[in-house]
């Protein structure tokens, strides 16, 4: 009776991210938004691989032209709020929440590591940067006050000496990291 249930609960968080990802594409396609973006990424707990997805969460680059635009168009539709000390807009569209995280070219990288999470992976890169002289933030990544523009997630941790985890492992592998950051 257990692995039933067990099993039901599995297929339920599978199908909810099932159904994420096609809100998600049924999403960017609806308000076009390729059209207006120069980079787009799912990023939380959808990029992670996460069961039990319960939003849209995107990190975009607004095309430098069509920037205004985007904004009128999201400001009918949705409620912008500074979630997190990030620049998003949130909305609910189809019954489903959606999280529009905003980055420029130079930041999109440094938003991808830290809106991808999870909190404390993110909160453990940040106290190895700081450890090593390096800022990292929704400002981008710093030593000093030389600006670094990552080519990826890869290049900061590889910097900062950390090995690279795909998202997938980030939430898995922290318990492991926990007790590595007590020694920084």
């Amino acid at each position: 009776m257990t692995e039933d249930i067990q099993t039901l609960i599995a297929e339920s968080h599978a199908q909810t991210r099932v159904a994420i990802l096609c809100a998600t594409e049924r999403f960017i396609n609806a308000i076009d938004l390729h059209k207006y973006t120069t980079r787009l990424q799912e990023v939380g707990p959808v990029r992670r691989g996460e069961r039990g997805a319960r939003a849209i969460e995107l990190l975009i680059v607004p095309m430098k032209m069509q920037h205004r635009p985007l904004e009128r168009f999201l400001a009918a539709i949705s409620t912008k709020r500074d979630l997190s000390g990030t620049d998003a807009w949130f909305l609910i569209w189809e019954q489903v929440p959606v999280i529009l995280h905003l980055a420029t070219a130079e930041t999109f990288v440094v938003r991808q590591l830290l809106t991808t999470g999870p909190e404390n992976y993110v909160r453990l890169v940040q106290a190895k940067a700081k450890a090593r002289g390096y800022t990292l933030d929704r400002d981008g990544f710093r030593k000093g006050d030389k600006i670094i523009v990552p080519f990826d997630e890869a290049e900061i941790l590889e910097t900062i000496g950390l090995p690279y985890l795909s998202p997938q492992k980030r939430a898995a592998h922290w318990p492991v990291e926990k007790s590595r950051e007590r020694k920084l």
